[in-house]
């Protein structure tokens, strides 16, 4: 039989101390609350926890020093904010930074929403913690707490301007404050001073998003631009080109595909207007919206075709000498003018009973993406046309239409 071999006598055990030794000094290792290693010298600790400034742990045996490390240990349990005590910013500081630097932006309407939810965020932690509170103290669910408050109207006091609506919010304004609160945080995830983002693990899309969703039809389409045309009214006598811009605008969303926001940042020198059979007429566009999210190239060019083209053609022709956009900002200053003075354009040609479908300009853009789609274009060529990407279009802007349905049914 095979001997068995005896342990030896003199083996040494292994023994986890809680206190290291580096460089004659006692250190004790921790995580933070990102997960990252830290270490907490105890002649710092001891200074603190002791209250002598003169207290030195370098005299100090294994045993002593591992029983001051256990106190640490135990601090760090009782208070976890004190492991990045000095670390993390507060709170309050945090936001007033991210409200100072969005509104140095040059796009105010793009930050509006963020800033609106900013405020909110920062007057319903302070109110409920303090102004003490750290930005890593903040948990998903606090974060939830802070969307039930908000969806039940509570928070309305931290909103500003006349057009905040007060009252219980609806599930779409609601994912969109989630939408925008995620985008705070995650400001303070790429700086580094969190580690993850509280709101991350709530939904942002509405139940049924495009419910009202309406296909703009050419005959629409024609009653619209035939409405641009100047009445008798006092504000079209003061303006008298104004029609040919307003054409233009809604060319360029239902021909063109173009965002609300890229309309007015459409240049004379962006527009190429070319005749021949090698070559096709476009419009160069820079999405700012596409640049932003860095997800495919901020340029693109939008080929139009002959209807579009005499839309162009008219309203450069219109222009003034010097004026830099085919949009002119003496008739359609900003996207606040595109949404209210549609509405008159609308009752003049009784569409839809005289009011603009919801999201007028967005429904020109899905229903020149659906056109182009039962044209039988390829989505990746669409997709580049609009600027966005296939998984993008594939849930928000494509649409089957009845006709398809019916097509369907028929098989």
């Amino acid at each position: 039989m095979p001997s068995r071999q005896a342990p030896k006598k003199n083996a040494s055990r292994k023994r986890s101390h809680l206190a290291q030794q580096c460089n004659g000094q006692w250190r004790v290792p921790y995580k933070n609350s990102k997960g990252q290693r830290r270490y907490m010298y105890l002649t710092t600790f001891g200074q603190k926890h002791f209250n002598d400034s003169c207290f030195d742990a370098s005299t100090l045996n294994q045993r002593e020093a591992n029983a001051l490390a256990k106190k640490f240990i135990e601090s760090l349990g009782a208070d976890p904010g004190k492991r990045d005590r000095g670390k993390a910013p507060m709170l309050v500081s945090f936001l007033s930074r991210y409200i100072r630097n969005k509104k140095s932006r040059v796009i105010r309407q793009t930050v509006k929403g963020e800033l609106s939810t900013a405020r909110s965020l920062k007057g319903y932690f302070v109110e409920r913690f303090g102004k003490g509170v750290r930005l890593d103290q903040i948990d998903p669910c606090h974060a939830t707490d802070w969307v039930t408050t908000y969806r039940q109207g509570h928070l309305d006091k931290y909103r500003r301007g006349p057009q905040a609506q007060h009252g219980v919010k609806s599930e779409t304004t609601v994912c969109s404050q989630i939408r925008n609160a995620k985008m705070v945080f995650a400001w303070a995830v790429k700086e580094n001073l969190i580690g993850i983002n509280p709101f991350k693990h709530l939904n942002q899309q509405p139940p049924t998003p495009d419910k009202d969703w309406h296909f703009v039809e050419r005959e629409e389409l024609s009653k619209l631009l035939a409405s641009c045309q100047t009445d008798s009214s006092s504000w079209q006598k003061r303006r008298p080109h104004a029609a040919v811009f307003w054409k233009a605008a809604i060319g360029l969303a239902r021909l063109g595909g173009l965002r609300r926001s890229e309309i007015l940042r459409v240049k004379v020198t962006d527009v190429e207007l070319v005749t021949g059979d090698d070559r096709v007429s476009g419009v160069h566009v820079y999405g700012k919206k596409t640049a932003r999210k860095k997800r495919t190239n901020p340029y693109r060019f939008v080929p139009i075709g002959q209807e579009l083209e005499e839309l162009l053609t008219n309203a450069i022709n219109a222009l003034e000498p010097g004026e830099e956009f085919v949009i002119s900002r003496r008739y359609i200053s900003s996207v606040h003018t595109l949404n209210a003075c549609i509405k008159p354009i609308f009752k003049r040609a009784e569409v839809n009973g005289g009011n603009p479908w919801p999201a007028f300009w967005q429904t020109c853009r899905k229903s020149r993406a659906t056109e182009l789609a039962e044209a039988g274009i390829p989505i990746s060529v669409h997709c580049e046309v609009l600027g966005h990407t296939p998984g993008v279009a594939e849930k928000f802007y494509l649409k089957t239409r009845f006709h398809i349905l019916s097509q369907v049914a028929s098989v």
